[in-house]
Order: C-alpha cells, then structure tokens, then sequence
C-alpha cells in the first residue's frame, strides 16, 4: 500500500505476476502521483510489467495517477468497474491505453476469476446494468480478491463501497474473507460495518489515507470496529507505505522513517500512547 496521501495505490506482487489498483491523484497544476510516487515505487520493487492495472472508480484520487504509470510501464490489461467504458472520469485513461495498445476491459460481479502468473484474481462488484441502478459512484467500485499460488493470506480491495454495497455483498454470499483487508473509503465511518468486517475476518486491516487529512479518516468508530474484529490497524499517513508479506505467518511493516526507528507518530484522534 504505498502513500499517495488522500488516495490509494496498491501493489500486489507475486513470483511471476503483479497487480496495481490505484494510482494516487494528479491535479492540473502538475502534481501527479503516479510519475512521482508509484512509478519510482515500481521501478524499486523491480516491477517491468503489470499484467493488470484496475481502475476501481472514477474519483480523481484513485485513477488520476494512472495515465503516468501507462506511460511508463509495460501493461498487459486495464480493468474499469461495470460500466466505466462510458464513464466520462475514465477518458483520459481510456485514451492512453488506447495509444499504448492496452487492453480495456470491464469486470465485475459474476466474472470467472483470472489468472496472473501466480496470481489470482476475484472480481466480487459492482453488478450489472438494472442491478447498479441506484448505487452511488463509490458503491459502484470495483471489488477485488486477490490470492497469491503458495501464499497464506488473501488480500481485499474494496475500493471506495460504502454501507449499501457493503450490504448487497453480504446478503449475495459473496466470498469476502480475505487476511488483508484495504479499508474500504479511506476508513470513511459509512463503511467498514460491522456486520462486513466480521464477513471478512481481517488480521490486517490498512487505511489509505493521509494523518492529519482535513476528512479525519479513519474515523474513530472504524478504528474501534477493526479492534473489535480483531485487526491490527495499519495507516499510510502514519506509517507510510505498508508492506505486507503474504506467507505465513503474515507480517507488516510501515516505512516511514519513525516507524523503522519502532516509534509511532501520533495521528488526529489517536489515544495517548
């Protein structure tokens, strides 16, 4: 989970395949984190090629950054959720891929799961056509699962859903639990149910989003479900860039330079330590 700030760029990487969802904002005065931030992070993870780059919405702090990283590394597909091939936010996107002869697909619920390399790759949400009627452009994200050929934890990412997608995919069975669970809306306190986390049954659950963020994320009754589900809380505005190896047993690490020292930087909200 790399730092992008209020945004999200996950990386899973395994011995022969590679996944990115999310690339972090670009604004148009130049900032743009996927040249600044997760290009470099790929080249250091010694990423060549991505067999799947996922766009889970169309919000500018999750797709703004992926023009730049198509632009600079070698991508076998691009997947929008259900219904992003006429999303206006996804043009650029679309356009780029097109120039650099990019697959665009769309997945979501329903979808045979794919493989990538070693990885394996679950497309839980959003629905199709009359089944997305009536979901807002966050419940519309594009869920992932994603398990790596040897590994012992599976990772979800569950973009930005919020209760009501949360909701459709409890009472679908959808096969949620995973040991690694991406915070749905950066930790947003319409997210993150109960009733959802006790479905997955984290042992990891990681907040994208920044410390002091002006949207106080995590909100403190998220922070509290994680706990009571049993999750250890892991936070990029924290902690920095999260790296989570997936074997057995699984182990995390923050690298930003107070967490390498083993301190802990005190974030909005936070008790006391």
């Amino acid at each position: 989970m790399l730092d992008v700030g209020q945004g999200d760029a996950i990386v899973v990487q395994g011995r022969s395949g590679a996944l990115l969802v999310d690339g972090g904002t670009a604004l148009p005065d130049g900032a743009d984190l996927g040249r600044s931030v997760v290009v470099p992070a790929l080249v250091a993870l010694g990423v060549r090629r991505l067999d799947v780059v996922a766009a889970s919405h169309a919000d500018l702090d999750h797709r703004g950054g992926l023009p730049s990283v198509l632009e600079a590394v070698r991508v076998a597909r691009l997947w929008l959720p259900a219904g992003g091939l006429a999303e206006p936010g996804f043009a650029a996107l679309r356009e780029t891929a097109r120039r650099r002869g990019v697959t665009v697909e769309e997945r979501g619920a329903g979808d045979a799961p794919f493989a990538a390399g070693d990885l394996r790759i679950e497309s839980l949400w959003p629905p199709r056509g009359e089944a997305a009627r009536g979901l807002g452009d966050n419940d519309r994200s594009l869920v992932l699962r994603v398990a790596v050929e040897g590994a012992a934890a599976r990772v979800l990412l569950p973009g930005d859903i919020e209760g009501a997608a949360e909701s459709r995919l409890l009472a679908a069975g959808a096969p949620l639990a995973a040991e690694v669970l991406k915070l749905p809306h950066h930790g947003s306190r319409t997210s993150s149910g109960a009733a959802f986390l006790a479905r997955v049954e984290p042992r990891v659950a990681i907040a994208s989003v920044p410390c002091l963020g002006r949207f106080a994320m995590p909100h403190p009754e998220v922070r509290g479900r994680a706990a009571a589900a049993g999750a250890s809380l892991w936070w990029t505005g924290r902690d920095g860039a999260v790296v989570v190896g997936l074997a057995r047993p699984v182990l995390v690490r923050g690298l930003a330079p107070f967490a390498r020292r083993g301190e802990r930087w005190r974030c909005r909200g936070e008790p006391a330590r």
